[in-house]
């Protein structure tokens, strides 16, 4: 089993692209770091759906997936779904 490490480089960038650290956006950096190391690092292949509440805390997992994996609501590559589950579904294509 592979364990991938958030690094303290990898969180400074996401508390400045986020605005603050929390448990959230750590937990979308592993997911994403996860989907890195499974799909591959393609920012313009990889495309995240994302089952969660609509309102924070739930909603900064988002930030910690675009940081990592640059997926974003511009290029239209990672979409918000609500849901009372936190759950990412990564895919390429």
């Amino acid at each position: 089993m592979t364990v991938f490490v958030v690094t303290e480089e990898i969180v400074d960038g996401a508390v400045r692209f986020h605005g603050h650290l929390g448990p959230f956006p750590i937990l979308g950096l592993k997911a994403g770091l996860f989907a890195n190391e499974v799909l591959g690092k393609d920012y313009l292949q990889t495309t995240v759906i994302v089952e969660t509440e609509s309102t924070p805390p739930c909603l900064c997992f988002l930030d910690g997936i675009q940081f990592v994996t640059g997926t974003t609501m511009g290029k239209g590559n990672i979409e918000l779904r609500r849901g009372n589950a936190l759950r990412a579904i990564f895919f390429q294509g």
